[in-house]
């Protein structure tokens, strides 16, 4: 696994040093990739919940052709009203 040297802010090394010191990690570089990898995830769950809202928000393509193909067969016009066969010829 390839090596990069990471300088953190005091505040933020000094963190690190004291998840060590207690045991929580056995190294700062186990904390930092653990943070990394904390990240990672919750970035992947936001990429997730982000495509799940939108597919909700947008209807399939076949439910949009099953309503047209049901209003056709029920003989209701398929252009809203005033856009029928009169206002295209104009």
């Amino acid at each position: 696994m390839p090596t990069t040297a990471i300088r953190l802010p005091a505040a933020l090394e000094e963190f690190v040093a004291s998840q060590v010191r207690e045991g929580t990690y056995r190294s700062r570089e186990a904390a930092i990739v653990a943070a990394v990898s904390h990240q990672k995830r919750r970035s992947e769950q936001l990429t997730c919940r982000k495509s799940k809202k939108a597919s909700t928000r947008d209807p399939p393509v076949n439910s949009i052709l099953k309503k047209s193909s049901a209003a056709a067969v029920a003989g209701l016009p398929l252009a809203p009203a005033g856009l029928g066969a009169d206002a295209a010829s104009n």
